[in-house]
């Protein structure tokens, strides 16, 4: 189950203990904030982040976040996997994912 508004994607993923917990994306002008709990657990950069969603040949890393490509589940194109501290490696749906793009692209510039 995901939400989102306005420059924000949440999400929902699976500790280690099995608890499920809410990450947010929340896209600024230059930077995206990823947050679990009110606590940052990465910043990455948005031209950065874009380009990778668009091309996730390596592990992108910020912090205690690592996000990697995952083609071993149950489409063509592969899906995002997030881990961080606690959280058991965890991928994104394809809905998500093209959220999370649509977002992050220049495309989508929101006025601060």
């Amino acid at each position: 189950m995901s939400t989102d508004r306005a420059g924000c994607l949440a999400v929902q993923v699976v500790t280690a203990s099995g608890r499920g917990v809410g990450i947010e994306f929340r896209v600024q002008l230059d930077v995206v904030h990823v947050v679990r709990h009110g606590q940052q657990i990465g910043i990455l950069d948005r031209d950065t982040f874009s380009a990778w969603l668009t091309d996730p040949h390596a592990p992108l890393q910020a912090g205690g976040l690592r996000l990697s490509h995952c083609q071993m589940v149950d489409t063509e194109r592969g899906r995002i996997a997030l881990s961080a501290p606690d959280i058991t490696e965890w991928t994104l749906s394809p809905e998500e994912q093209d959220r999370l793009q649509i977002l992050v692209s220049r495309r989508h510039r929101r006025i601060i």
